[in-house]
């Protein structure tokens, strides 16, 4: 999606992911569930062992694939700036679905 000159812009959804299969599946689904268009939702793998690519490939996001390296932090910068094609971006961890399930389990 890409957003028109007369329309709203284009935001991209980034979540950075390393070893979150448990979070993926929901942290994407509620940013797919937004009502502001157009939006595109991204995933950056930080070469993740467990099942996050299997879990990315579920939904309909743009998956980017990271080997894991000393310079992780560089590499998602770089590659979150790749990605990214809207006029503003947000950074949604996985783990911010574990922080919000305690803080409203009571």
């Amino acid at each position: 999606m890409t957003g028109g000159d007369f329309g709203n812009p284009l935001v991209s959804i980034v979540i950075p992911c390393f070893n979150r299969a448990d979070y993926l599946g929901q942290t994407s689904s509620s940013a797919l569930d937004q009502t502001y268009a157009p939006i595109e939702v991204i995933v950056v793998d930080d070469g993740s062992t467990d099942a996050s690519a299997r879990v990315a490939a579920e939904y309909p996001v743009r998956s980017i694939r990271r080997q894991n390296t000393a310079s992780r932090l560089s590499d998602r910068s770089s590659a979150t700036s790749a990605a990214v094609r809207g006029s503003a971006a947000l950074l949604v961890a996985p783990s911010d679905v574990r922080e919000r399930r305690s803080r409203f389990a009571n």
